[in-house]
């Protein structure tokens, strides 16, 4: 397990993002945020509320508990899990 720190988030979500082969613009269509709200977390203006984050990670094939969230850190385990294809599923619609 690896502690990002605040300033650091931004960075790994860009990453999980490329390495997932989206763009800006269709992460944010399937988290339901703005192509501009990505832009802002991924350049560390703004950070993402717990939902969003969760979202961002499952639908970049991630898996994290957040066992403690307070203003300047994220607990985050640095593990990618297999989807299981209902999760593929409901994903899609």
């Amino acid at each position: 397990m690896e502690l990002c720190e605040k300033s650091k988030i931004n960075e790994l979500l860009k990453n999980i993002r490329e390495e997932k082969g989206l763009t800006r613009e269709e992460l944010a269509n399937k988290i339901n945020c703005t192509r501009q709200a990505v832009y802002k977390i991924e350049k560390n203006i703004t950070q993402p509320n717990y939902r969003l984050l969760c979202r961002w990670f499952r639908i970049c094939g991630w898996h994290f508990v957040a066992s403690k969230i307070e203003e300047q850190v994220f607990d985050i385990p640095m593990t990618k899990t297999p989807r299981k294809k209902s999760d593929q599923e409901e994903m899609s619609q």
